[in-house]
Order: structure tokens, then sequence, then C-alpha cells
């Protein structure tokens, strides 16, 4: 078993997609799950069921059928910077049923969006995710401008037109890379869950979960992290 499973078992969990239609087009939508279900493969989870909601312009009655027909949540939205915002509102509400429904079952999320330079909120959302019991796969376009967009921490990295030609992620390394390349989305944040994850993996083992439970308290007390994302901070919800 790999580092990044070794505390939590995500082979058999659900994955949740969350992706922008406008953004990152494609021909055929059976295709499409299709790849997400390789991709799935590619990080060593077979089971579970895959959900997908579709975020796009308005579209006529007989497409928005298609998406029906192909299992997908559409959501109609013109406006990017709307679409980004229903995203991350729903990636929110998402988040807290999680946490009140399946009380912290192993779950696989993956994110298929295009980022607004100037907001850090969502990216720091989704490293938070991270940090917790999250699976946490983001898409990125081949020609995504890392310094001027800040990458999260999360634990696995893929190229867009990597994962529809059958490709693999990021290595550990050129990950990493390409976060520093854009610099710490919440540097306290990844500062304080580095002197608590005693295990060495990607996510905290059992021993560590009281420790990090703490510190993020702590940190939310002392202002340090901004959580200006929805609602209340989601770090809370550890």
């Amino acid at each position: 078993m790999s580092l990044e499973t070794e505390c939590r078992d995500f082979s058999d969990a659900d994955t949740s997609v969350y992706w922008d239609v406008e953004d990152f087009p494609v021909d055929s939508l059976d295709e499409l799950r299709s790849k997400i279900e390789a991709a799935r493969e590619k990080i060593g989870c077979r089971g579970g069921d895959v959900s997908i909601t579709a975020y796009g312009e308005e579209k006529p009655d007989e497409e928005l059928a298609r998406y029906k027909d192909a299992g997908f949540t559409f959501v109609p939205i013109g406006d990017y910077e709307r679409r980004f915002n229903r995203m991350r509102l729903d990636l929110g509400l998402w988040k807290i049923d999680h946490h009140h429904r399946l009380k912290g079952k192993p779950t696989n999320l993956m994110v298929i969006t295009k980022f607004i330079t100037e907001d850090t909120d969502f990216q720091e959302f989704l490293e938070c995710l991270y940090y917790s019991h999250y699976y946490v796969v983001l898409l990125l376009p081949s020609n995504c401008d890392v310094n001027d967009t800040p990458v999260p921490r999360v634990n696995k990295v893929w190229y867009w037109e990597t994962l529809l030609d059958g490709g693999d992620p990021l290595s550990r390394h050129d990950s990493a890379d390409l976060i520093a390349l854009g610099g710490q989305v919440c540097p306290s944040l990844q500062s304080l869950f580095g002197r608590h994850v005693r295990c060495g993996g990607d996510h905290p083992c059992p021993t560590c979960e009281e420790d990090i439970k703490s510190a993020s308290k702590a940190t939310m007390s002392n202002n340090d992290f901004s959580g200006k994302f929805i609602l209340e901070n989601p770090i809370e919800m550890l």
C-alpha cells in the first residue's frame, strides 16, 4: 500500500467529481467517465461509486438530456466567476454533508476547474481537505501559469490533456516543484501540519489526529487562517 493510503484506505471509497465544462470541454461524456475511471485505477481506487457534477452555460434540452442519460448532474451557469463560485459553494455543502452523514468515511474528490488567480480561498479549502480525511485530485490545464496561480497541496495533480490521453499524474517530486513555483497557498497551515504529521505519509495516522485537531483549533484562535471561504471555517470540521 502506498504512503498516500497507508493510514486510510481510499481504494473502495466513493469519488465525487466537480467539473467545469466550458474550461475543460470533451466530445463524449461516456468517454470522460471512462477516463475518470481509468484515472481512479491508476491511484488504486477500484471500488465505490462515481458522481459527476458538471457546470456550464445554458444548454438546449437535447443536450441536457445527454448529461442526464450519462448520469451527470448539470448545473447551468454561464458567467465564469458565478460558475466558479457556485462550484465552491457546492463543495462546501458537500463537505458539511460528508462530515455529518458519513462520519469521516474515506472519500475521493476530483476537481476540474481553472482558479481565479486573485482569490485563493478555494485553494485554501482544497488544502484543508487534503489535511483531513479526503483524497484530493486536482486537474489543471496544460497552459496553467502556476507563477500567477498558487497550486494547493493535494494528493495528486493531473494535467487535463494527460488524463484524456490515459497518462499518469505528476510524480510526487514534480507536484512539489509545481506547488513551489506558485508559492504556498496557506503557509501557516502547511507549517503547522508539517510539525504534527509524524507518520511521514500524506495523511496523518490515528496517533496524529488529536495533535492535528488541537493544532488546528490553536491556529483558528490565533487568526493564522482567515477562513473566508464559506459559512464557517472548513478546518473546524476536521
